[in-house]
């Protein structure tokens, strides 16, 4: 996504070479953030194991040209693995889905 003036969803064209890149360095930064943050939780919570593999192995793709690894289809992608885990944190924490987002 690129949000516009008129679009705050609009769909990236990826025609902004530097809004990717800076897209990706987030992207990288994340992929930094969630494997030490799953490094801790995988101990005692095995299920959280490996997602920050996942999501760095789609990262990497993703840096080799192959965009459709951060959100296409039908590819362990990028948005996949962080889904995935989101639904498991929220499930350990006894969190519902969409709790707390009233009067977004």
């Amino acid at each position: 996504m690129r949000p516009t003036e008129d679009d705050r969803l609009a769909t990236d064209d990826h025609s902004d070479l530097a809004w990717g890149a800076r897209a990706l360095d987030e992207l990288t930064s994340f992929s930094a953030e969630l494997a030490d943050f799953v490094r801790g939780m995988a101990d005692p919570l095995t299920r959280f194991d490996g997602y920050g593999e996942r999501f760095a192995a789609a990262l990497t793709r993703v840096r080799a040209g192959e965009g459709q690894w951060v959100a296409g289809v039908n590819v362990p992608r990028c948005q996949a693995v962080w889904m995935k885990f989101r639904e498991d944190l929220l499930s350990t924490l006894g969190i519902a889905r969409g709790a707390g987002q009233e009067g977004r």
